[in-house]
């Protein structure tokens, strides 16, 4: 199987779109890592569902603009990420010996791992 790169040309008012969806979807998993650090949520699809995508949540957060900007797809495909991003920290630092069970454990974790430095000549 060959990957093949393809550049797509977007009109300014898909560009616009493709931003506000990509906003839309940073909001989203915002929030959820906001509500889950603070233990105010728990890390489950569900719980995370009904606050942060559907609409009866989204009023609730006084966040009805979420709803306009981008589709439900768009919104929910946002939190899967967060949930898997915590389980393969966990199992990472369950290998290793360093988790703790906390939520911030993870967190902060997944912080240092996107600030390793990257050189010019592809090594790290």
């Amino acid at each position: 199987m060959k990957a093949r790169k393809v550049r797509i040309y977007l009109s300014p008012e898909q560009r616009k779109q493709i931003d506000q969806w990509l906003d839309t979807a940073r909001w989203t998993y915002n929030q959820c890592v906001a509500d889950t650090k603070d233990g105010s949520v728990p890390l489950l699809l569900k719980n995370l569902r009904a606050l942060f995508v559907n609409s009866a949540g989204l009023a609730l957060q006084g966040a009805s603009w979420v709803e306009k900007c981008a589709p439900y797809e768009i919104r929910d495909k946002a939190m899967p990420d967060l949930v898997g991003a915590e389980h393969a920290c966990r199992a990472k630092n369950m290998a290793d010996g360093s988790w703790r069970g906390s939520a911030a454990v993870w967190l902060q974790a997944s912080a240092q791992e996107r600030q390793v430095p990257v050189h010019t000549d592809g090594q790290r």
